[in-house]
């Protein structure tokens, strides 16, 4: 009977069971006792009991209008005089009603029994057959549970079937009509029947409105990889009530009405987001604005809706991602808004993320990360970490490296949120974010030399000009041609980025801190030191070579201190030392300062300092030849000059023997702009200078921990007297120790002899011209006659400077003609030196400047202004000026500190302005003179002197040489006065004047611009060199040559 079927499971077989209970608590089972009598007392006609069942008679009397009950009951005859009795009822499957719903339903509507085309797709609305059964006493089942245990059929297998969803073990209870007519449904269950008539009309229902539903990605997001994908779910009413959910696939309606026979799709940015005819939407790239999916009724075109939907790539295995997780990846900001943007990086599979290596680069005019405190660590990340910006100024480099023994406790799964860029916009427009994975690792998966993907995108930068809104219509895409076109590469594609970091074609040579031996130095160096330190690697799985570059501190010892100086040295803020040599006398200490490459660091980017524990030569004011000196609480404090690319060192005559000398150095690196931090300090190893080491060991002598005991030793001299020195200095002590003090005279005498000569044949040549005549024509020969031998020559003798030799192709030369009126304007009327009408000819009316940068191209230059004519001499002073370009010299910079500090008008003001401070080596100027040079009062040249001309510390020099001309040489000393100029007002800017060593020094007081050195050895250098310069003239009588006739030289600092 249809009663014992699903949903009803009414049995046709009930066992009973008899207990009895006792009143000491105690029970007894008698269900299979014969002492225990069943009986039926009521119901006898409807069921029959065998042995403990009870089961129902097959021709029992069962209808809803009979009683169904059933008495039982049990005594125990000559026993107990208990009885019990249970009651229960007998059913029987009674009738069938049929009913049909819209598919998809709409609960708003009841039962359907007329189906319709669906607007003009052509396909016919679908119904659901529905039944509820009742049993003989009231008890009934219905809806979803009981229909679809009833099977249904139709009448008419042309006009329809039930062949369709929804269907339950092979049981459809979905109605599919093909053809208009009309049918029977059918329906039975336990064999009773029931029937439902139908009506398929061939008219058709039409669209009343179109809604998407908030169903594509998440938070109205599409992420994921490229070519990710997802359905637009749109739902469409239609004239009779009836609803459905339009979808490619999802859907109730995916499998029987497609959605490109009832809508339109469209996307405005299909290169970001597209979206096929049936509705599916694809992810191709980041985009900085969402995009806009419409959808519009196909046949009529009525009714249409848009949803936002933005672009997110989510990082493919050991790729970055840059920005939000949902929305635009990074959104838009306004021009000076301080920023942040997050950066994950996705482990590989299974394995947990143990280290990385990543640049992020962007355009320096459009965006600023001030400096390594404007990045950071975030919580996704515990391990050792490192960021450094500027450096160039256009990348910020993250590196993190987690060296547990079970890479599993780095917990570091998914994607990882590793730290954030604090980012200003500094310009309006559309802004790009990219990047490269230098190395990514995990367990044991690697990736690297890669295009950051899921991270490169745009984003969009307001100015004050953005006064309306960039939401582009469909319509209106193809006017926006100017924005930044999106490059899809798929992931599988991705571009290979070449990275020069191997410094060795064989790891024959040793690469400082390249611990696995790959000739390579980065993070998987750090991982690599890190297993090692914590007993996951064996020694013997090492070479020497490898074991030798763990110690990269140089203490003698390879623990957790080396990983974090090997971690800052691949983040490019800290350096290696390298090539520390040292001789007792002449007292010399050098050492090499190497980069991650294990090259020569840069002047620009690393400073040095060494502070050296003396105490006898201390005390006896010892020499020294090279760097800058000043006293320290523990010693002598020493700015060393760079004697070569990356090599610095100082040297000096020892006044007494001292052994075991403790040198601490110190190492302090700068961002491409001259800033640095605490994590770009490096001491090797303490001092307390230093904060870090007055904090661990106090304001104290306590805090000098030294990096090397280097000897300072005067010979003794002979037990008798002999006609040789006991002791001298030769060539290669010379080499060695950079200039030793007794030859430096010896030196300048040589240089001061080749100027004088010059200066003579100059003076002599000029006696064959007529004196102070206005308007004598220039011959320039006068000033560029034998100049490549000239230059060459002094260069050569002079003392070896902290740059390799000098190649003439890098001279720079300057020729510059300018017109007198612009020379003196600002001038009171009484300073006026020009009368009306000295005006320079048309073609020279403007300032004529040409430099040019090798010898044959100055000699052509020569040439060329010879064959100018029609220039006066108080009209036009052609002047050369010869500068060594210092090797490490960087900043182009010069016209902010000009106008801040430079003269507004001095007698070389025409000379175009190279950076004059070139420290170690020679300048030299050789000037003719101007046409009001004919006062032989000095005190009226002062008078219209500026007090600096273009080197910073340098004093003016009287412009007074009618005779011949005039050549200045500045050398470093410390005879001028600095009062007037004060670096720390200039801090923020790239002096040409004063090095950021300079600045740094000066600022804080470590360094006394005129008591460093004794001045009585000043003086004693420019009696040397002035005697040189100066053959004819006697100590006695120093006004043997005419004071306008005598060559000026003039110290400075």
């Amino acid at each position: 009977d249809g009663a014992t079927l699903q949903p009803f499971n009414i049995t046709d077989l009930a066992n009973l069971r008899v207990t009895v209970f006792y009143d000491d608590g105690s029970s007894k089972d008698f269900t299979h006792d014969d002492r225990a009598v069943l009986t039926i007392i009521v119901g006898d006609t409807l069921a029959y009991l065998d042995g403990n069942q009870l089961r129902v008679l097959s021709n029992a009397p069962i209808s809803s209008s009979l009683s169904s009950l059933v008495t039982i009951e049990v005594s125990f005859p000559d026993l107990y005089a208990c009885t019990d009795s249970v009651d229960t009822s007998v059913v029987k499957f009674d009738y069938l009603i049929l009913d049909a719903i819209p598919f998809p339903s709409v609960v708003s509507l009841g039962s359907i029994t007329e189906l319709r085309r669906i607007d003009c797709s052509g396909v016919f609305q679908r119904l659901e057959a529905r039944a509820v059964g009742y049993l003989t006493d009231g008890t009934w089942k219905g809806g979803v549970s009981f229909s679809r245990w009833v099977n249904f059929t139709s009448s008419d297998d042309v006009l329809g079937t039930f062949t369709s969803q929804p269907c339950h073990l092979g049981l459809c209870r979905g109605f599919a009509a093909t053809a208009p007519g009309s049918l029977v449904i059918k329906g039975s269950f336990g064999r009773v029947p029931a029937e439902l008539p139908i009506s398929i009309l061939g008219d058709r229902v039409n669209i009343t409105s179109i809604e998407i539903l908030d169903t594509i990605g998440d938070f109205d997001t599409l992420h994921g990889l490229v070519n990710t994908t997802d359905n637009v779910e749109v739902k469409v009413d239609f004239t009779d009530g009836t609803s459905l959910i339009v979808s490619d696939s999802g859907s109730d309606t995916s499998d029987w009405l497609r959605p490109s026979s009832l809508l339109a799709y469209a996307s405005d940015y299909p290169d970001v987001i597209s979206v096929s005819d049936e509705g599916v939407v694809k992810l191709h790239g980041n985009f900085y604005t969402s995009s806009e999916i419409t959808v519009a009724e196909l046949c009529a075109n009525r009714y249409v809706d848009t949803q936002d939907v933005y672009a997110n790539l989510d990082p493919d295995d050991h790729d970055v991602d840059l920005g939000n997780l949902y929305g635009a990846s990074l959104r838009e900001r306004t021009v000076g808004e301080y920023f942040d943007v997050d950066v994950r990086i996705q482990a590989s599979g299974t394995e947990p993320l143990t280290a990385f290596q990543i640049k992020i680069t962007f355009n320096y005019d459009e965006l600023h990360v001030e400096s390594d405190d404007f990045c950071g660590r975030s919580s996704g990340w515990g391990w050792n970490f490192e960021c450094t910006s500027n450096d160039p100024e256009y990348e910020l480099l993250m590196v993190g490296s987690c060296g547990l023994a079970n890479t599993a406790d780095c917990d570091t799964f998914n994607n990882n949120l590793i730290g954030f860029i604090r980012f200003r916009a500094m310009k309006s427009g559309y802004i790009r974010l990219s990047g490269e994975v230098i190395k990514n690792m995990g367990s044991d998966a690697v990736t690297d030399d890669r295009a950051m993907f899921a991270g490169d995108a745009y984003f969009y930068v307001l100015g004050t000009e953005d006064v309306f809104s960039r939401r582009l219509g469909i319509d209106d895409w193809h006017t926006y041609s100017h924005l930044p076109s999106l490059s899809v590469i798929p992931h599988e594609s991705k571009a290979i980025v070449p990275q020069n970091r191997r410094q060795l074609t064989s790891c024959s040579d040793s690469l400082q801190g390249d611990t696995t031996g790959d000739c390579i130095c980065d993070v998987a160096d750090v991982r690599t030191l890190q297993h090692y330190i914590s007993g996951q690697l064996d020694v013997s799985s090492f070479t020497s070579l490898q074991l030798n570059s763990m110690d990269t501190n140089l203490d003698g010892s390879v623990d957790s201190a080396d990983v974090i100086f090997l971690l800052r040295v691949v983040a490019y803020k800290y350096r290696f030392l390298a090539d520390y040599s040292t001789t007792p006398n002449p007292f010399m200490v050098s050492l090499s300062v190497l980069t991650w490459q294990s090259r020569p660091a840069h002047y620009n980017q690393t400073h040095l300092w060494f502070e050296l524990a003396l105490d006898l030569n201390k005390q006896l004011n010892m020499t020294f030849i090279d760097g800058n000196i000043s006293s320290s609480p523990d010693g002598l404090f020493i700015v060393p000059e760079m004697t070569d690319i990356g090599v610095y060192g100082t040297s000096g005559l020892p006044l007494a023997t001292e052994l075991d000398v403790p040198l601490v150095v110190i190492v302090e690196t700068y961002d491409v702009f001259g800033n640095t931090t605490n994590s770009r300090l490096c001491p090797f190893y303490c001092t307390r200078r230093i904060e870090v080491c007055r904090n661990a060991f106090g304001d104290s002598a306590d805090a000098f921990k030294p990096f090397k005991y280097p000897d300072l030793i005067v010979p003794d001299p002979s037990a008798t007297p002999t006609i040789a020195p006991t002791f001298f200095f030769d060539g290669s002590n010379l080499n060695a120790a950079r200039s030793a003090a007794a030859n430096l005279w010896a030196l300048l005498a040589i240089v001061g002899a080749i100027l004088a000569a010059i200066i003579a044949r100059q003076m002599y040549a000029d006696k064959k011209k007529p004196k102070n005549k206005p308007y004598q024509q220039h011959n320039p020969d006068a000033l560029i006659e034998d100049n490549d031998a000239f230059i060459a020559g002094v260069f050569k003798k002079w003392k070896p400077a902290p740059i390799p030799p000098m190649n003439m192709n890098s001279v720079e030369f300057t020729l510059d003609l300018q017109e007198p009126s612009i020379l003196e304007k600002g001038m009171g009327a009484d300073e006026g030196r020009r009368s009306t009408g000295d005006q320079l000819p048309g073609q020279f009316e403007k300032a004529s400047v040409e430099t040019i940068s090798n010898v044959p191209d100055f000699l052509a230059l020569k040439e060329k202004f010879q064959g100018r004519s029609g220039l006066r001499r108080d009209m036009a002073r052609p002047v050369l000026r010869t500068d060594r370009l210092n090797s490490w010299e960087s900043s182009d910079e010069d016209s902010d500190v000009f106008s801040l500090i430079s003269p507004k008008r001095d007698h070389s003001i025409n000379i175009t302005r190279l950076p004059p401070r070139y420290p170690g080596a020679p300048k030299l100027r050789i000037e003719k003179p101007k046409f009001s040079d004919d006062s032989n009062s000095d005190s009226d040249e002062e008078a219209i002197a500026p007090r600096f001309d273009d080197g910073a510390s340098v004093r003016q020099m009287t412009p007074h040489f009618d005779d011949g001309p005039r050549i200045r040489m500045d050398i470093p000393d410390v005879d001028d006065d600095l009062d007037s100029y004060n670096p720390s007002q200039h801090s923020s800017f790239s002096s040409p004047f004063v090095t950021s060593e300079d600045a740094s020094f000066v600022n804080d007081g470590r360094i006394n611009s005129k008591a460093s050195l004794d001045p009585p050895e000043v003086a004693a250098v420019r009696a040397q060199l002035e005697a040189a310069l100066n053959p004819n003239q006697s100590d006695n009588n120093t006004e043997t040559l005419p004071e306008k006739k005598t060559p000026k030289v003039r110290f400075s600092l």
